[in-house]
């Protein structure tokens, strides 16, 4: 019986955080209510201040189920590079390299999580909390976005044979991410520009390659 239960509560909860990322995403916090997330969940409204204590506890809820998943699809890979590039020295054309494969690889862990179908809602959300920060912002900067950004600088100063450090390296890490963002969260221009009616496998195929190929002609004098 309370197995039954608790796996009725377990659902419920889910179904309010799904519902609550795709209309706080259309709509902003101020806007969104709870009745409407609750209808959207086919939840009572009641339970969202059972489950998450009310509207801003719901808020803040979403964004640690997206800094959560985002964590446990890119630690693996976060965890490994730095390990691999921690205290190393770019003292030789082949550090160089793996540092660029590194960076590669990187960004295509991104592409492919941040591409999924599943994570469209989160997308809005994002660009909204981005361009209006409130604290729920600090639970994506700490549990991803930092630390992606931080390895992202290391490596620059790795594939760069260490000419391209401190601020530089930051906002040469930024460019980075941003190749990477503008086809998720701000599809529309580039979906227009290029004919693209979706970004499904073929599509993203064709951005791995230009992302491989840019990168390597951006080190490529550095590292020869």
């Amino acid at each position: 019986m309370n197995d039954a239960l608790n796996s009725r509560g377990s659902q419920t909860r889910e179904a309010l955080l799904k519902a609550a990322a795709r209309i706080f995403g259309q709509a902003g916090f101020d806007a969104a209510s709870t009745r409407g997330i609750a209808q959207a969940a086919g939840a009572n409204q009641a339970m969202i201040a059972y489950h998450f204590g009310g509207k801003e506890g719901l808020y803040r809820a979403v964004f640690e189920a997206i800094a959560a998943d985002m964590e446990q699809a890119l630690s693996s890979t976060l965890n490994s590079l730095a390990d691999q590039f921690n205290d190393v020295l770019p003292d030789s054309a082949e550090m160089r390299r793996q540092a660029r494969q590194a960076i590669e690889q990187l960004l295509f862990v991104m592409l492919e999580h941040l591409g999924r179908e599943d994570a469209a809602d989160w997308g809005r959300l994002v660009v909204r909390e981005q361009q209006d920060p409130t604290p729920a912002f600090e639970i994506l900067y700490e549990k991803f976005m930092g630390p992606i950004l931080k390895l992202l600088s290391r490596l620059v100063t790795l594939a760069s044979g260490g000419a391209i450090q401190g601020e530089a390296s930051r906002l040469r890490a930024v460019f980075l991410v941003a190749q990477i963002l503008v086809f998720i969260y701000a599809p529309a221009a580039a979906s227009r520009y290029l004919g693209w009616r979706s970004f499904d496998r073929p599509q993203r195929d064709t951005v791995r390659k230009q992302l491989r190929q840019m990168v390597r002609e951006q080190f490529l004098e550095m590292a020869s």
